[in-house]
């Protein structure tokens, strides 16, 4: 996987996570990506770590850092 695909799997689970449904879970949101072939469970897991180190996830949801990085993941894809 190049960069660009990383960076597009990227904005997709940071755009999951900023619209999943009230009493979804974070792990609820990678099975559904995973069930849609989105992603896999293993490349979710490894950018949830990257999140996490970058503060885009605190306590299990995402911060406003990782609320402001969904957001401009919800412009770049805008049509």
């Amino acid at each position: 996987m190049n960069s660009t695909d990383s960076d597009i799997l990227r904005k997709v689970l940071l755009l999951a996570l900023l619209n999943r449904k009230e009493g979804d879970t974070i792990q609820d949101v990678i099975v559904e990506l995973d069930s849609i072939q989105a992603m896999s469970i293993k490349e979710a897991k490894k950018l949830l770590k990257e999140f996490k180190r970058e503060s885009l996830i605190v306590d299990g949801e995402l911060s406003p850092l990782g609320v402001a990085e969904a957001e401009k993941a919800r412009l770049f894809f805008k049509i």
